[in-house]
């Protein structure tokens, strides 16, 4: 009668993996127990696929599906990592902090699972740190913003350093390129607002004063200079059209000067321009 029990009780708690398929970083089993009164899917690492040799009516015994059973959440949390990791590149911290928000795992096992996506090379920080100083100096980024950007994302400081010495690029290419780009895109503006324009730009984007102003200082602002009366009139009529369907008299007048004045034109420039081209809204 014992080894009847045994045998029994064995059978019931037995199950046998009527399917099986592999999905990116684990594998999805389906379970059905001996006495056909218990059928359910599992998910276990690729690790585990190996260690228990799992295949298609492959019997586990009840403490080896429990054992399964236990290491599932991780199995979960590991493939989902790797799923964020493949949509967009992440560093450890961001993959850490995720686990933290979004899993009941425990802070050794999130530790596990990022030194395991560490060794099979999906979490690398310094492939990391070195890829992005590299596509924000082409999208013309200064350095201090490059290391505010990285420090965000975990990068220790001394690897963005180091990344941004082997670039070979300096500060100071990136900002006349940006001072340039800005230049030819705001023809149209007043010489004063276009060089408000760039020093804010540029310090948004990271660039030191000094860089700046070497920047600013190395642009050829004589086309501006020259176009400028011609903009000026350009955008005073501009501006009566825009407002004249609703204003007329001297609220139409203050509505141009003030439409001109944000593009950076002095008040002595406005008043000249409208009287060059015998334009009183008063009249």
């Amino acid at each position: 009668m014992e080894v009847y029990v045994k045998v029994t009780e064995g059978y019931r708690t037995e199950f046998t993996v009527v399917d099986l398929h592999i999905r990116d970083s684990l594998v999805q089993i389906y379970l059905k127990r001996a006495d056909g009164k218990e059928e359910f899917r599992l998910n276990v690492s690729i690790d585990d696929y190996y260690r228990f040799r799992l295949s298609r009516d492959l019997v586990l015994s009840g403490e080896q599906v429990e054992e399964l059973k236990k290491t599932e959440a991780v199995t979960n949390a590991y493939s989902r990592c790797v799923r964020r990791i493949a949509a967009e590149d992440r560093t450890r911290k961001e993959i850490y902090d995720w686990l933290t928000k979004n899993t009941a795992c425990s802070i050794d096992t999130i530790n596990e699972i990022a030194d395991k996506l560490e060794k099979k090379g999906y979490l690398n920080d310094r492939r990391y740190c070195e890829e992005h100083v590299m596509a924000m100096q082409n999208s013309l980024h200064g350095r201090e913003y490059i290391i505010r950007a990285l420090k965000k994302k975990g990068i220790p400081f001394e690897m963005i350093e180091e990344a941004l010495a082997g670039t070979g690029s300096t500060e100071a290419d990136g900002a006349i390129t940006y001072a340039r780009r800005y230049l030819h895109a705001h023809r149209n503006d007043s010489v004063a607002k276009l060089t408000s324009g760039i020093r804010t730009k540029l310090m948004t984007r990271g660039y030191p004063q000094d860089v700046i102003d070497d920047a600013i200082g190395s642009l050829d602002l004589s086309e501006a200079i020259s176009r400028e009366s011609d903009n000026l009139r350009e955008i005073v009529l501009k501006a009566k059209h825009r407002y004249e369907r609703k204003y007329s008299g001297k609220e139409l007048r203050n509505r141009v000067y003030r439409y001109c004045a944000l593009k950076g034109f002095t008040g002595a420039d406005i008043s000249a321009a409208m009287e060059e081209m015998n334009y009183d809204p008063e009249d």
